[in-house]
């Protein structure tokens, strides 16, 4: 089963699917490998509230550390490697003074998080809900939020399709593509009904339910915020060289 965005990305390439939801940093690393790959729509973007957001960076409570730069040379778990995860973690760390490439990162599926923190086999874990709260539960502590501090107005994840198909069938992805903002933007002003429907496609607790940080619903996406995931991307080696974001963004984005 796919874990990212990008065991996504090929898959809408082949044509197996019409269209995808992805990560930008594994849209971007599509791009600079010449993959033909549009956004079409935006996904969740951060809340902007560092400690109120719904991604988190956990240790477990009898920890020293106290900041993400307390994590030089630990084991720090992601849920995919080389992507936005990476991106946002390796600027948090530079921001507050640490070496970016001393972390230790490590693939571990969301649902395993927990384990693997309290057996000590990682240091830290970088979750998003339900799985962020579901370790606070158990007693993680929340030392930063990596969605909400290093990029302002982050666009974490976005909707996107093949440019064959945006070439070939426009009035479909026009269509996809203003369904999709209509769905943002139902859920930006009903927090409480995008809260409730989880429940009917996930075995979440009704309790953790009601504890969750939602992020946002935006109708376009952060043009800056992938801008800068693009220089990041380039910085950090995940691509030879940046990539054009309006090559990157449809129309419509």
């Amino acid at each position: 089963m796919p874990r990212g965005g990008a065991a996504i990305i090929p898959a809408v390439q082949s044509g197996d699917f019409d269209f995808g939801f992805s990560n930008i940093t594994s849209l971007v690393i599509g791009q600079a490998q010449g993959l033909p790959l549009q956004v079409v729509a935006p996904g969740p973007q951060t809340t902007g509230e560092a400690g109120d957001d719904f991604s988190s960076l956990l240790v477990p409570e009898d920890s020293d550390t106290e900041s993400i730069a307390d994590l030089e040379g630990d084991r720090v778990a992601v849920n995919t490697l080389n992507n936005i995860n990476d991106t946002v973690l390796k600027e948090g760390m530079r921001q507050e003074g640490g070496d970016r490439d001393s972390m230790d990162l490590v693939e571990v599926a969301f649902p395993d998080m927990i384990g693997q923190l309290e057996s000590g086999n990682v240091d830290a874990i970088m979750a998003v809900e339900p799985f962020a709260t579901m370790a606070m539960d158990t007693g993680a502590r929340e030392i930063y939020s990596p969605y909400a501090e290093p990029i302002e107005d982050l666009t974490i994840a976005a909707y996107f399709a093949s440019t064959e198909r945006i070439e070939e069938d426009p009035e479909t992805v026009d269509a996809f593509t203003a369904a999709m903002k209509e769905s943002q933007q139902y859920a930006e002003d009903n927090p409480d009904d995008a809260k409730a429907i989880l429940s009917e496609y996930t075995e979440i607790e009704p309790e953790v339910v009601d504890e969750l940080t939602m992020p946002q619903f935006p109708q376009q996406v952060t043009r800056d915020s992938i801008q800068r995931i693009i220089e990041l991307s380039e910085e950090t080696g995940l691509i030879d060289e940046a990539v054009n974001i309006d090559e990157l963004l449809h129309e419509d984005a």
